[in-house]
């Protein structure tokens, strides 16, 4: 677990020094144990598709919860990560991209573009993002990816 918890630690202060127009901005991570009936009640509020939305630390590294009862886990209750990051109204790609009404290559282009220059800036400070998909692409008011 310490292994784990050092890891996202050294990701939050590398996340945390980024600053890009077309990197989200990273405000504050924190570990946490939670007990049965929190995990419970932040399960009900989950409501994506995302099967790593709602992650808790493990030997193995992160993981999805199988239970909820902390006696099911030999090391005890599970951690989670939670990250406070810059809030997007406009929400991700992925609810742009099921919501959209026409398709234009031309805003296809654009958008690519701006995930290709947030990717050159963190590829250019030692870091790959490991988990790019357009649920972690965000969508700013402005139309900026």
């Amino acid at each position: 677990m310490l292994h784990d918890e050092e890891r996202v630690k050294r990701e939050a202060v590398v996340h945390a020094k980024l600053e890009h127009k077309h990197v989200v901005r990273f405000f504050y991570c924190w570990i946490e144990e939670l007990s049965p009936d929190t995990m419970a009640a932040l399960s009900s509020l989950d409501n994506s598709s995302d099967d790593e939305s709602f992650l808790s630390l493990s030997q193995d590294g992160p993981h999805t919860p199988t239970s909820t009862n902390p006696a099911d886990s030999e090391c005890g209750p599970p951690k989670f990560v939670f990250i406070q990051m810059e809030f997007f109204k406009s929400g991700t790609l992925a609810n742009y991209m099921q919501t959209r009404t026409r398709i234009s290559r031309e805003e296809n282009i654009s958008l690519l573009q701006m995930v290709v220059k947030g990717l050159e800036y963190i590829h250019s400070a030692g870091v790959v993002h490991r988990d790019l998909k357009p649920t972690n692409i965000f969508i700013s008011e402005d139309f900026v990816a």
